[in-house]
């Protein structure tokens, strides 16, 4: 088990590294992916801005950086206000076709600015002037406070785009400056041209809010999946949807990673698996050109589904990589196990042939070599090669008488070209004999000539000394066996029930010697059973063999050889063996029993008491008395729907009854451990009436008793109505303190066994003192009568109602919960309230009630019922309280 553990194991981490690899390949290979990806967008981007850049130097120094230009802005620091708008609308006339031509290079804007960094002319927007963009346009002031030109990213007033911002200098005169620009969303078509990609663009809520016009602002939308960016509007109002769900699900796997990416203003990208499809997902970062801070992303979404066949390459390697090692250590683990199981199969053969005392032996007669096993050298009482193995050396360790049987035995094999088996003695090294068998195989070639002989060598020394002691224990049994008393059979199943064995005491019970009986030499068995019993006796063997019962005894009559009857058992036992069936079984003369049996059977008779031979389960004799009572005729009749006489026994608590015995107690023992004034049992008779019966036990033999029942029915029912009135309140004829002491624990217990609670209640009738003292002590009387007759009819058979004292009762009730008693009192007390009787006054009763608590003393119960009563009582009477 635990070099299999350490092959699982070692398949599981070099399956671990084959993995590790394979997946730190693909690792690599992404990485180079994405690696090559963002340097075809970077390149992109840079080629598509020098193509503008050329465009837009050709503008400027053709048309804009030119005498005709720059000579109409040549007086404009020098001019009024309504002269500037005389040169703004020269200006704007001189360049307005060069303008709506600009679009053929995709070029979006052209603004002139003055050296203050104030807006002059905005072709997109003539109208919008004078406003100064130092703090919002960084390019412009870069340019007219260095004189040098700058092309870059920025945003504007209106638009955002890659700005191309130039110096005007005329006549040594610096004027100000100008600058053309290309929209991203025209840089983002090139692009997307250019890589057949899906793209977005993303600005910094902050850059735009601090400089787009406000009523420019509606050319943005917040960014669903970052809030610190917008969208601009014309460019991703039909975002590609795959783009969206790809780039949410990373913001919401990678929340620090993808923040930390965004804020690196740094290039990165990452690969994704969307809907069967692999994508790479790049953010290229635009730059402020002044601040050189990040300000803008174009983000470019590309499916490469070539990393999917590349990434089921490696895992089909992996698969083949890792159904190689397990053949491999399968094949490995296959080996050792066989060199395990070989190594534990020789360390077996030589337990085996240690414990079965077998040893073999293999001789090579071409070679002349014999060669022992361990074993071998053992039984001859050495330690393995404690010398040469010879058939010189195995000879003279044979017992001498022997060496001529085991020589012959070996020549003949070899002449007959047979295999031999001999028995012989052998002489240890200590001088113990011993007996061995010896079996030996041959191996010829094809000229018939013996090359090898291959055998074996068994100590038979322990079994030989078990078959002597078998057969010297078998000849003491076979002593013993003709000795016993008792008749020992085997018989044959058959009509003669012939007997194949029977001991000595056949001759002692039926006087028919052994050799007259066995095999129904003179007479059969069958033939000596009386003829009465043998009907019988063959019913209740066929029974047996029908049901294939193993065992039963059987009480019949055999005719003696001197004509006697002789009554017997006869304990039969069915015996199956591969073969055969047979009866075996112990026949014993019962004959002196039967008499003394009769003679007490006819002194049982005689009694005047009901008599009976029982068990205590099983009754096997009555008298004729017990016949009488019960209105049985035989003992058969009665067996027929009863077992013993305590079925009939009256369950009442008065009696003695099975209720008393536990199901695995014997009822004979159980009544012997009360009082003889409690061993008394309530029987119905044949006419219906119920007698009681004074119960006397005697033990005749071991599990059998005399039980004699004394009818004591007369001086039964004296002392029951006697012990009624001892218990019964005179005046009501409720029960009354002294039944109470003596049946409370009993109820307790028997109200528990049932999983039901025992109630109590006090009960007392209001305002009785005044009832007494104007009617009259007698109409009082009637009162308590009549209220005992009242509760009587209205409480269930299981409430018992005890004049506790004067007017005041108290109650028990068998109830299942606290709710249970409320109603029960409730309906009570409700029936007395309602009740009118004659002329008597109507009376009300106050109610106090209480459960009886687990092993609490029961004064603590009437106390708490009591109290409960004094709180009904108190609030207005005529009320059930519980506590």
């Amino acid at each position: 088990m635990k070099k299999k553990f350490i092959f699982i194991l070692s398949f599981f981490f070099i399956c671990l590294f084959f993995t590790y690899v394979i997946f730190t390949l693909i690792e690599n290979r992404k990485k180079e992916h994405l690696d090559a990806e963002k340097k075809i967008i970077e390149v992109t981007y840079n080629t598509i801005i020098e193509a503008y850049k050329v465009y837009s130097n050709i503008i400027y120094f053709n048309k804009l950086n030119t005498k005709e230009t720059k000579s109409i802005l040549e007086n404009v620091y020098t001019s009024s206000i309504e002269e500037q708008e005389t040169i703004r609308k020269n200006l704007y006339e001189h360049l307005i076709d060069m303008y709506n031509n600009m679009e053929d290079y995709k070029l979006k804007q052209l603004h002139f600015h003055l050296k203050n960094n104030d807006s002059f002319l905005r072709f997109h927007r003539p109208t919008k002037y004078g406003d100064n963009l130092a703090e919002v346009r960084h390019t412009v002031a870069f340019v007219n406070e260095y004189q040098k030109p700058i092309s870059g990213f920025e945003e504007g007033r209106i638009y955002n785009g890659y700005r191309f911002v130039y110096p005007l200098i005329y006549k040594d005169k610096y004027l100000g400056s100008v600058e053309t620009s290309v929209s991203m969303e025209s840089i983002m078509n090139d692009l997307r041209k250019e890589l057949s990609s899906d793209l977005s663009f993303i600005i910094k809520k902050s850059v735009v809010d601090n400089t787009v016009f406000k009523e420019e602002k509606d050319n943005y939308i917040s960014c669903s999946i970052n809030e610190d960016f917008y969208h601009e509007r014309s460019i991703s109002e039909n975002e590609n949807e795959t783009m969206g769900a790809i780039l949410k699900e990373y913001f919401e796997k990678n929340p620090t990673q993808s923040k930390k990416n965004l804020h690196s203003g740094e290039i990165f990208n990452f690969y994704s698996f969307y809907e069967n499809n692999y994508y790479i997902t790049t953010y290229l970062p635009i730059k402020n050109v002044v601040s050189d801070q990040t300000v803008a992303y174009i983000i470019v979404l590309n499916k490469h589904n070539d990393l999917h066949d590349f990434i089921v390459q490696y895992f089909l390697f992996l698969a083949i990589l890792i159904f190689l090692t397990l053949f491999v250590i399968y094949f490995v683990y296959r080996i050792d196990r066989t060199k395990t199981q070989l190594f534990k199969k020789e360390k077996v053969l030589k337990e085996v042939q240690k414990i079965a005392q077998l040893g073999y032996w293999e001789f090579d007669v071409v070679k002349k070599k014999l060669r022992w096993s361990d074993e071998v050298y053992h039984i001859f009482g050495f330690e393995p090669k404690e010398f040469e193995a010879s058939y010189e050396n195995f000879i003279k360790y044979t017992h001498p008488e022997d060496i001529e049987k085991v020589s012959k035995a070996y020549d003949d094999s070899i002449k007959n070209k047979t295999n031999y088996q001999v028995e012989h003695r052998i002489i240890t090294k200590n001088g113990e004999i011993k007996y061995v068998e010896e079996e030996c195989r041959h191996t010829f070639d094809e000229y018939g000539e013996v090359i090898q002989s291959l055998g074996t060598i068994h100590d038979l020394t322990s079994i030989k000394l078990y078959q002597l002691k078998i057969k010297k224990t078998k000849e003491q049994f076979e002593s013993l066996v003709s000795h016993i008393p008792d008749m020992i059979y085997r018989c044959k199943i058959d009509d003669n029930f012939t007997m194949l064995y029977v001991n000595n005491a056949i001759e002692t019970i039926t006087g028919y010697k052994i050799d007259e009986i066995r095999f129904n030499r003179v007479v059969s068995f069958a033939s000596i059973i009386h003829i009465n019993d043998l009907t019988m006796v063959r019913k209740n063997i066929n029974l047996m063999l029908k049901n294939n019962t193993l065992n039963i005894d059987l009480e019949y009559r055999i005719i003696s050889k001197d004509g006697r009857i002789i009554w017997i058992n006869d304990n039969i036992q069915l015996i199956n063996d591969e073969h055969h069936s047979y009866f075996e079984g112990v026949i014993s003369d019962i004959t002196a029993q039967k008499v003394a049996y009769d003679k007490l059977y006819k002194f049982i008779d005689t009694q005047d008491n009901m008599v009976i031979l029982t068990t205590g389960k099983n009754i096997e004799f009555a008298n004729k008395k017990f016949f009488q009572f019960l209105g049985f005729k035989t003992i058969e009749e009665y067996k027929i729907n009863h077992k013993c006489i305590s079925d009939l026994f009256t369950e009442d608590e008065k009696f003695f009854n099975l209720s008393l015995v536990k199901e695995n107690e014997n009822w004979v023992n159980i009544i012997q451990t009360l009082s003889h004034r409690k061993r008394v049992v309530a029987i119905r008779g044949i006419n219906g009436l119920t007698h009681a019966f004074s119960v006397t036990i005697n033990k005749f033999e071991d599990a059998i008793y005399i039980v004699s029942f004394t009818d004591i029915s007369d001086t039964m029912l004296e002392n029951i109505k006697l012990e009624e009135k001892t218990l019964r309140d005179k005046l009501t004829n409720a029960y009354n303190r002294e039944f109470f002491e003596n049946n409370y624990e009993r109820l307790i217990e028997t109200f528990e066994s049932e999983d039901m609670y025992f109630g109590l209640a006090m009960i007392d009738i209001d305002n009785f003192k005044n009832i007494n003292d104007s009617f009259g002590h007698n109409v009082g009387d009637e009162i308590l009568i009549n209220l005992v007759s009242i509760i009587g009819k209205t409480s269930r058979n299981d409430d018992i109602l005890i004049r506790w004292g004067g007017e005041e009762f108290i109650m028990i009730l068998k109830i299942s919960s606290e709710n249970g008693l409320n109603i029960a009192l409730e309906n009570i007390r409700k029936t007395i309230e309602e009740s009118k009787i004659d002329d008597l006054p109507v009376i009300t009763c106050s109610f106090g009630g209480t459960l009886y608590k687990n092993n609490e003393p029961v004064n603590d119960t009437i106390k708490r019922a009591d109290e409960a009563l004094y709180v009904a009582k108190e609030n207005g009477k005529n009320k059930v309280i519980l506590k």
